[in-house]
């Protein structure tokens, strides 16, 4: 671990100065993980609406949220 200092920074309309070193882990750390992925298609437990993956473009239709017209929802007031 290696505590000098890497640099400063001040700013004179807060009066605040910020100073910046290097430090180590912050304590034991655990075995790696599993690899990740930057494809979205690939992960697994994806999100559900109603029990449907979400996948591609889904319509409000697909994913059973149904859509309601300007005077249904004037009834609700």
């Amino acid at each position: 671990m290696n505590n000098e200092l890497k640099g400063v920074i001040e700013d004179n309309s807060f009066n605040v100065i910020v100073q910046i070193t290097e430090s180590g882990p912050r304590g034991p750390q655990g075995p790696p993980g599993p690899p990740g992925t930057t494809n979205y298609n690939d992960l697994t437990n994806k999100p559900r609406i109603e029990s449907v993956e979400l996948i591609g473009n889904k319509t409000l239709d697909e994913i059973g949220i149904r859509t309601i017209t300007e005077t249904e929802i004037g009834l609700l007031f």
